[in-house]
């Protein structure tokens, strides 16, 4: 999507799973990226960003998740994805980074945050 917005083919960005954002803050398997967001935002066209799956840090098989977070809460997606609950520090830090990112921002931004939870895990009688 970055290379599509640097080409200026696109004129407008709808971005609504940022999960690897949390993956960048925790050390997850698929960070975002100190560029995340910066060619939509540098473009100065629309952009509408959700918070979604922004309640989860992504990693390998169960065995592949580090040390430090095995007493966190892990779900086992599959046999190769294994998501560990984002906790109140990370989710501080995911904040302050996204905000430092959208203050940036020169053109309209509009961010929208789900209020039935971040996932389809984060809603009433799911696992986050």
């Amino acid at each position: 999507m970055e290379k599509l917005v640097d080409s200026g083919m696109i004129q407008g960005v709808i971005d609504v799973t940022t999960t690897e954002v949390a993956d960048e803050i925790a050390g997850g398997i698929m960070p975002a990226g100190e560029q995340r967001f910066e060619a939509t935002l540098k473009a100065e066209i629309p952009f509408v960003l959700s918070l979604g799956a922004l309640d989860m840090v992504n990693f390998g098989s169960v065995e592949s998740v580090p040390s430090e977070y095995q007493s966190r809460q892990l779900l086992s997606h599959n046999p190769q994805v294994t998501l560990m609950r984002t906790n109140v520090e990370e989710n501080h830090a995911v904040a302050r980074w996204i905000t430092q990112k959208l203050n940036q921002s020169t053109a309209p931004v509009t961010v929208c945050v789900p209020q039935g939870g971040l996932s389809s895990l984060d809603v009433q009688h799911q696992p986050f």
